[in-house]
């Protein structure tokens, strides 16, 4: 086997790993992206270049400034984690120009998939309580959240620690599968699994009770529904799905920075 398909095999198990566990663990994400990495660097594809090249720059400069302007003096290694954000972006696009064109949407079933999978646990969480990642042992203590003016119910979290994490990822990943369909963008069976798996996300989304998720995502699903309607998507046309998708992307990084320099002016 000759170096560009071994890439191309790392790169494909790295992107379904990274797709599925998404909503599912940040461990597990890391892992893939991991994977992907290696058949990026095996097998570089040429140029090297995104369209996102100079707003990351953008947003690494406004990182670095932040950080040279604190009183507090800069973080330890442990708080250092936007680099995996803007780096993830990076392998997963260059990922995707190594792997076949069928690709994109074995992601997505494996994104809807795990996306299933964390929304089931996280209504089973909202009714009954139960930390099923603490019942498997990989969690010393039960991590619950009390539902806001819901006695004896409990934020859906999936398998994270926080329902705002989980609520954030449903968020995109529910923009982005609704998308998918609404466009025409996968098969027929493909579709109708997708949209089961969007349907029990959404469910899970409204249990986090992160109002700002739940509904923003309402609110950009009723806009594409309509604009799908009237017939403007098609497999050929489908960029405002797309951007939906990328608006959750920027609205998480603009917090990301917009907390810390709120906190270091104050």
């Amino acid at each position: 086997m000759d170096r560009r398909k071994i890439a191309a095999a790392l790169a494909l198990a790295g992107l379904l790993a990274h797709a599925f566990f998404l909503p599912v663990s940040i461990a597990g994400m890391q892992i893939g992206l991991a994977v992907a990495a290696a058949g990026v660097l095996l097998s570089p594809p040429r140029p090297l270049r995104t369209p996102l090249d100079v707003p990351a720059l953008a947003f690494i400069a406004v990182a670095v400034v932040s950080v040279a302007l604190s009183p507090y003096g800069s973080p330890g290694l442990a708080a250092a984690t936007l680099w995996r954000s803007v780096l993830g972006f990076f392998v997963v696009w260059h990922a995707l120009r190594l792997v076949p064109e069928e690709t994109p949407r074995r992601l997505l079933l494996c994104a809807a998939i795990g996306l299933l999978c964390s929304s089931v646990v996280g209504i089973w969480q909202y009714r009954t309580g139960t930390d099923v990642v603490h019942l498997l042992g990989l969690r010393p203590e039960p991590a619950l959240v009390q539902a806001p003016g819901v006695d004896g119910r409990f934020g859906a979290m999936g398998f994270f620690t926080s329902r705002l994490t989980f609520g954030h990822n449903a968020a995109i990943l529910l923009a982005l599968l609704g998308g998918a369909v609404a466009a025409g963008a996968l098969p027929r069976g493909s579709a109708i699994a997708v949209a089961f798996a969007s349907l029990v996300g959404l469910g899970a989304l409204a249990l986090t009770f992160d109002r700002a998720a739940y509904l923003g995502i309402l609110v950009a699903a009723a806009v594409i529904l309509m604009r799908t309607r009237r017939g403007e998507f098609s497999k050929a046309y489908y960029t405002p799905v797309d951007l939906v998708g990328l608006y959750w992307h920027i609205v998480d990084m603009i917090w990301i920075y917009l907390f810390p320099l709120y906190y270091l002016i104050t």
